[in-house]
C-alpha cells in the first residue's frame, strides 16, 4: 500500500463500514472531494487505485460511500 492510501483522518466513534471511501490515482482530485465530504464529519479513507480500494474494503467492510 502507498502512503497516499495511509492518508486517512479518524473522526471519533467511527465504526467499522462508517467512512467514505475515495479511491482515485488524481490526488489533488481526491484531496478536494476528501475536503468536502469532511464538512459531514465522515472518516475519509483515500486509495490511489482499485486494488487498494479493495484492500480498505476487505479490512474495513463496505464503506457508506464509494
Amino acid at each position: 500500500m502507498t502512503n497516499f492510501s495511509a492518508q486517512r483522518e479518524k473522526r471519533p466513534g467511527a465504526s467499522r463500514g462508517n467512512y467514505i471511501l475515495i479511491a482515485m490515482p488524481n490526488v489533488t482530485r481526491a484531496t478536494a472531494f476528501r475536503a468536502t465530504i469532511d464538512v459531514a464529519e465522515y472518516e475519509t479513507v483515500l486509495a490511489r487505485d482499485g486494488h487498494e480500494a479493495q484492500q480498505e474494503i476487505a479490512k474495513r467492510g463496505q464503506p457508506l460511500l464509494l
